[in-house]
């Protein structure tokens, strides 16, 4: 075998321990992105819960003020 099919040899195994490397990396960064994301969706999860739990105790608060107001507007009016 020549010297230059050594080097050849030499740099395509250098080449496919890089895509190797790369392959891993980009595993990596994409199992990092996937929890990341997971994460803010659970986040917002938890808080579209919170605002649906804030506007159903605001709409029974308005339902009991609606109640007040009309026997209030009753007795009023039986003055």
């Amino acid at each position: 075998m020549g010297q230059q099919e050594l080097e050849n040899g030499e740099l395509i195994s250098y080449i496919q321990t890089l895509e190797k490397d790369i392959s891993c990396l980009t595993s990596s960064s994409v199992a990092k992105e996937n929890e990341t994301l997971r994460r803010d969706l659970e986040k917002t999860k938890t808080r579209l819960k919170e605002t649906e739990s804030k506007l159903k105790n605001a709409m029974q608060e308005k339902t009991k003020l609606e109640v007040v107001f009309v026997i209030l507007k009753g007795l009023l009016l039986s003055l």
